[in-house]
This record gives structure tokens, C-alpha cells and sequence, in this order.
């Protein structure tokens, strides 16, 4: 079982290699600031599924809601993107795991077989 470093290094080197496939350039990420308080949203309402910011955490139309660190909701919604191409790759390394051992044991087949 890969430890939670590995796996995470391993996600990382996915999203930068989607990120480059796609030509996302790197960029800072900007600062939201919500129109009613002019605050820097820092949170996800998983409720209204929206970023906001600390005070309409604290206000009625949010209040008591479950919300998350906004960061934390970006990770969140990559990973689940890149679930099915991370299974698509790891199907294919399983076949071209097995289509190199079918080489090997030929090839190994040929040398015994073969004639001087």
C-alpha cells in the first residue's frame, strides 16, 4: 500500500501534468472579495455550494451551514476530476505491464529456440 506522501506527490505530478497538457499557466491565485461584505472569501458553503466570505458565514442566509476552507474545496473538486483519467492511466500501465511480460517470455522463447 503507497503511503499518503507518495500518493500525494503522485496526484501533484498528475494535476501539473494535466495543468501543462492544457496550457494552464501558473498563475497566483486571485482574491475573491464578496460583493456584500468586501471580504476575501476564504470559505466553500457546502450547503449553497459557494464561496463566502467570514461574515456571511456568520450571517442568516449562512448561518449553521457546513463549510470548508475554500483551498480545501478546489483540492477537493480537482481530485474528484481526476479520478476516472488516473484510472484510465493505471489500466493502461497494467496492460502495457502485462504486454512487456508477454515480450520478455517470448523473446526468452526465441533465444532457447533459437538455431546456430
Amino acid at each position: 500500500m503507497k503511503s499518503t506522501i507518495s500518493q500525494k506527490r503522485e496526484l501533484n505530478d498528475i494535476v501539473g501534468a494535466h495543468l501543462l497538457k492544457h496550457h494552464v499557466p501558473p498563475r497566483e491565485p486571485s482574491k475573491q472579495l464578496c460583493s456584500l461584505h468586501q471580504e476575501e472569501r476564504k470559505l466553500y458553503c457546502l450547503q449553497d455550494q459557494e464561496a463566502i466570505c467570514l461574515v456571511c458565514m456568520k450571517v442568516k442566509e449562512h448561518q449553521n451551514h457546513p463549510v470548508c476552507p475554500i483551498q480545501e474545496r478546489a483540492v477537493l473538486t480537482l481530485q474528484e476530476e481526476l479520478k476516472e483519467p488516473l484510472r484510465l492511466m493505471k489500466e493502461k500501465m497494467k496492460a502495457f505491464g502485462h504486454i512487456k511480460d508477454v515480450e520478455v517470455k517470448m523473446a526468452g522463447h526465441i533465444k532457447v529456440n533459437r538455431v546456430h
